[in-house]
């Protein structure tokens, strides 16, 4: 299989060209006719099995790269006013631009395959989709950002902001997020904790709570930047809760900032609810207790 090499430089040097090839002083190129570089040194094949170019390759008319021939493990620049572009299935072209096509037209894979649809494709630098872009479970990742104008799909590693999020629903109530399933988090194994120990005075604690109907101060709550609705509601007081069970008491998430820090500096409150449980739990084992003694007293006294 024939190798070109650069050839040596000085006088005296002689370049010849073989078949295929065209000489101009000492360049080397291919003819522009339409030829084929041929193999003279035998196989099974009459096309050009190996072309090794130390330095430039300059063709005058096109160059086709098949996938058996090029194995991508290096750069392939063409430029020159020549240069020519041609776009394929699926593809439109503007000047030096590629682009998919917006009528509903899917971009195919020619490379062969069990599938008609593109089997990969890889863009270096950005892809932009002038329609939508549909991207399957399987073919993404999520290790990157995938950036759509007017937005973006994060990758697993972004931290995320929604307006509301529905999981296997809609949702369009901002700030909230609705499931028709279970939401499970942390952990509340006993092997993973330590210092256990009970709840102390529960019923003093209790009795210093209470649970409220109430209605929010609209004008308060668009002041500060928290956005519920104006509905009846029922709860507790943060103030309340904080006095005897802290634990249960985290920042308000509208009135957190990017650092964790509160974004007024007048640091709103929120009760996680379900950190009362505990409480009540032990209100119930200690009223227990006092009517068990009481049936005690009751016994003694028929």
């Amino acid at each position: 299989m024939p190798t070109f090499r650069g050839p040596p430089k000085g006088e005296g040097t002689t370049h010849t060209a073989g078949n295929g090839i065209t000489l101009s002083g000492d360049e080397f190129s291919s003819k522009t006719d339409g030829t084929t570089l041929t193999n003279t040194g035998g196989g099974s094949s009459d096309a050009l099995a190996v072309l090794k170019v130390p330095g430039r390759l300059s063709v005058a008319g096109s160059l086709s790269l098949s996938a058996s021939s090029y194995d991508g493990s290096t750069n392939v620049t063409i430029t020159g006013s020549g240069t020519t572009h041609t776009a394929g299935n699926g593809i439109t072209l503007s000047g030096s631009e590629f682009s998919s096509k917006t009528d509903g037209t899917t971009l195919t894979n020619t490379g062969g395959g069990s599938s008609d649809a593109l089997a990969v494709l890889k863009v270096p630098g950005k892809l932009y989709v002038a329609g939508s872009l549909s991207i399957s479970a399987s073919s993404y990742d999520g290790s990157g950002d995938v950036t759509i104008t007017g937005g973006t799909i994060p990758g697993s590693s972004t931290n995320v902001q929604f307006n509301a999020l529905g999981v296997n629903t809609t949702n369009n109530s901002t700030g909230t997020i609705v499931a028709t399933g279970d939401i499970t988090a942390f952990s509340s194994d006993k092997r993973l904790k330590t210092n256990i120990v009970s709840i102390q005075e529960p019923l003093s604690k209790l009795s210093t709570i209470s649970g409220y109907t109430y209605r929010w101060n609209m004008d308060k709550c668009n002041q500060v930047g928290f956005k519920p609705q104006d509905i009846p509601e029922v709860g507790v007081l943060a103030q309340e809760i904080n006095e005897v069970l802290p634990e249960a008491i985290k920042q308000a998430p509208f009135d957190r900032d990017k650092d964790g820090n509160s974004a007024s500096g007048d640091n709103y409150l929120t009760v996680q609810y379900e950190k009362i449980v505990p409480l009540l739990i032990e209100c119930i084992k200690a009223q227990q207790s006092q009517i068990d003694e009481l049936k005690v007293c009751l016994s003694k006294l028929k």
